[in-house]
C-alpha cells in the first residue's frame, strides 16, 4: 500500500484523496457506527471541515486519529473474543512456513466498525504521504529559486 502511494503520480493521490475524502464524510455520518451522540458530533464536525475540498490543507492527517481513537473503542466494546489463525503457507521442504496471528472475532456492528476504522487508517496514509511529498515539493521549489 505504502509503496503505490509514494509512486503515484502526485495529481492522481490529490485527487484520489479529495475523492476519498468526499466518500467518507457522506458515509461515516449515515454508517451508525458511532457509540454516543458526543461520537456522533465529532465525527460530524470532522466530516463537515474536510468537505468540499478542505481535506488537503496542511495537518488534515492529523484530524482523522481523533476519530481513529473513537472507533477502536467501539471495536474494543464489539469484540467477542480471539481466535489464532495460521498465516502462511505450506512448503514441501520446511513444512508450514508463516506465523500464528491472534485475530479478533467482533459482532456484526464491530465488523463495519472495523471496516470504517481501516478506511480511515488508510485515508489518514494517504493523507500523510501526500503531505510529505507536498512539503518535499515545496522545499525544492524555493531552493531552486535562490
Amino acid at each position: 500500500m505504502n509503496k503505490d502511494y509514494l509512486e503515484m503520480p502526485l495529481e492522481d493521490l490529490c485527487a484520489k484523496i479529495l475523492f476519498d475524502l468526499e466518500a467518507t464524510s457522506e458515509g461515516l455520518l449515515s454508517a451508525d457506527i458511532a457509540g454516543s451522540a458526543h461520537d456522533r458530533a465529532v465525527m460530524a464536525r470532522w466530516a463537515a471541515r474536510v468537505r468540499g475540498g478542505g481535506g488537503l490543507r496542511p495537518g488534515v492527517s492529523a484530524t482523522i486519529t481523533p476519530i481513529l481513537a473513537l472507533l477502536q473503542a467501539e471495536m474494543d466494546e464489539e469484540t467477542r473474543g480471539y481466535r489464532y489463525v495460521f498465516e502462511g503457507h505450506p512448503d514441501t521442504e520446511e513444512g508450514p512456513v508463516g506465523d500464528v496471528v491472534r485475530r479478533r472475532v467482533l459482532t456484526e456492528r464491530g465488523e463495519r466498525i472495523r471496516v470504517w476504522h481501516d478506511g480511515l487508517r488508510r485515508l489518514r496514509h494517504m493523507l500523510q504521504v501526500a503531505e510529505a511529498r507536498l512539503d518535499a515539493e515545496r522545499a525544492v521549489n524555493r531552493r531552486m529559486a535562490r
